[in-house]
C-alpha cells in the first residue's frame, strides 16, 4: 500500500473530496493541515504556491481534481469504464461552474458587482447546474447514482457542493430530489459517516 500525505489548509474547501474518496475507500493518509499563520512558509516549497498536494510514496501530485480523480482511479471509484469515466469528468465540470461563480460572488470587492454576482449564482448559475445534475441522476436510473449501480466521485462530489451551498445559505435541496436523496445516501455511508463525524470541525 502506498504511503499518501495530503497537505491542505485547516478547512474543508478544495482538500476535502480526496479525504473523503480516501475515507469511502477505506484507505488511511496522512492529513497535514496546514493554519493560514503557516501558508507563507509553505507556499513556496508547492509546486505552483497553491494547495492541496498530495504524496504518493514521496512523488508530488497537484490540482485538486486531478488529485481527487487519481484516488479514486487508484480505488474503483472512477466508473467502470470510459463511458462512465466521462460522465464522472461532466459532473465535476458541471461543479467547477458554481465553484468559479462561487469566487466570484464571496471575494469581489466591489459591493454593486459583488450583489450581481451573488444574484447571478443564487437565481441562474445554481438551479441551472443543479437542473442539469437532477437530469444526469434521472438518466441513470440505477439506485440513485449518477453512473453505475454504485458510489463513486461524482456523487461525493456532489454532496460536497450541496454541504457546502447549505453552508452559505444556499439550499437547493427541496426542489431537487433526486439530488437530495442521492447527498442521503453518500452521508449514510459507514465509512464517509464515520469520516464526517471524526474529521476535525471547521467553519469552512
Amino acid at each position: 500500500m502506498p504511503q499518501y500525505k495530503l497537505t491542505y489548509f485547516d478547512g474543508r474547501g478544495l482538500g476535502e473530496l480526496t479525504r473523503m474518496t480516501f475515507a469511502a475507500a477505506g484507505v488511511e493518509f496522512e492529513d497535514n493541515r496546514i493554519k493560514r499563520e503557516d501558508w507563507p512558509n509553505v507556499k513556496p516549497t508547492t509546486p505552483m504556491g497553491q494547495m492541496p498536494i498530495l504524496e504518493v510514496d514521496g512523488k508530488v501530485l497537484h490540482q485538486s481534481k486531478a488529485i481527487a480523480k487519481y484516488v479514486a482511479r487508484e480505488y474503483g471509484l472512477m466508473g467502470s469504464n470510459n463511458m462512465e469515466a466521462t460522465e464522472i469528468d461532466m459532473v465535476m465540470e458541471i461543479l467547477s461552474e458554481i465553484h468559479s461563480a462561487g469566487i466570484k460572488a464571496h471575494f469581489e470587492e466591489d459591493e454593486t458587482r459583488k450583489a450581481a454576482n451573488a444574484t447571478k449564482l443564487k437565481d441562474e448559475v445554481i438551479p441551472k447546474c443543479y437542473k442539469a445534475l437532477e437530469s444526469m441522476l434521472t438518466a441513470n436510473e440505477k439506485n440513485g447514482w449518477f453512473v453505475g449501480d454504485k458510489l463513486s466521485l461524482a456523487d461525493i462530489a456532489v454532496c460536497i457542493q450541496n454541504s457546502s451551498l447549505q453552508n452559505f445559505k444556499l439550499d437547493y435541496s427541496d426542489k431537487f430530489p433526486k439530488i437530495k436523496a442521492l447527498c442521503g445516501k453518500v452521508e449514510s455511508n459507514a465509512r464517509i459517516a464515520k469520516w464526517i463525524e471524526t474529521r476535525p470541525k471547521t467553519e469552512w
